[in-house]
């Protein structure tokens, strides 16, 4: 498979192995409005934090994620930091270097502290989290009619600012999966592998068949209106 893009993802690196020059994979982003993940989008953060939902659409499988953006000058990492979280045990480990243990406790719903009015606290909990990468793990027909209408292999999808509660965003196809750590989750051979696969599948519009009158077909196809198919007797020697 070729891929001809003006950017390189982490997958890009596998065409050295090969090609197949005949299967390309003609790579330009198309950026929309609206996000694919509304239904089951989790919003929410904390003072110096923002938390933001999307989910990426790979060969038709979803794979949602959350991106946890983090003040740490408010925090206790004393360091700013931007995690991609593909499962909610990612999230837990970002929040327990990031937030205070009281926060993780709350977050956790194991131990609810009493009068405890913390501007660091997180306004979501750990079974959101879970009900958003069990719901958000199916393609919709939203996504499905975008499939269909570009014959993408890849769909990016992401809310515009969950900590202001704004239901937007934006949806791009053919979009970048290098900067989500999407090699966390497909490594780069078999991503490369399941796009050539999912583009060889697609039945691709060629071209028109010309019309051909029945006089040129039937010389086209050697019909003689005397002999038939059968050839001319020849002289004998």
């Amino acid at each position: 498979m070729r891929i001809i893009s003006r950017f390189r993802d982490f997958y890009d690196c596998i065409q050295r192995t090969g090609q197949d020059r005949e299967l390309l994979f003609l790579r330009e982003p198309k950026t929309l409005e609206g996000a694919l993940c509304l239904e089951t989008s989790l919003y929410g953060g904390a003072q110096g934090c923002d938390l933001e939902s999307g989910v990426v659409v790979f060969c038709e499988r979803a794979h949602p994620f959350l991106v946890l953006a983090v003040d740490g000058t408010r925090h206790r990492s004393r360091e700013s930091h931007t995690y991609v979280c593909w499962s909610v045990e990612d999230l837990d480990a970002a929040l327990a270097a990031s937030f205070r243990e009281r926060a993780v406790e709350q977050y956790r719903g194991t131990k609810l502290h009493r009068g405890y009015f913390d501007p660091s606290r997180l306004s979501f909990g750990r079974r959101a989290a879970e009900i958003f990468f069990a719901e958000a793990a199916t393609v919709n027909a939203a996504a499905r009619r975008l499939i269909e209408q570009h014959r993408a292999p890849v769909i990016v999808s992401r809310t515009e600012s969950p900590a202001l509660g704004l239901r937007g965003g934006e949806t791009t196809v053919n979009g970048e999966l290098q900067r989500l750590e999407f090699m966390r989750v497909v490594d780069p051979f078999t991503a490369f592998q399941e796009i050539a696969m999912w583009l060889g599948s697609q039945a691709w519009p060629g071209n028109a068949i010309p019309a051909v009158s029945d006089i040129d077909m039937v010389a086209a196809k050697g019909f003689d209106t005397k002999w038939s198919f059968r050839r001319e007797p020849q002289k004998g020697r």
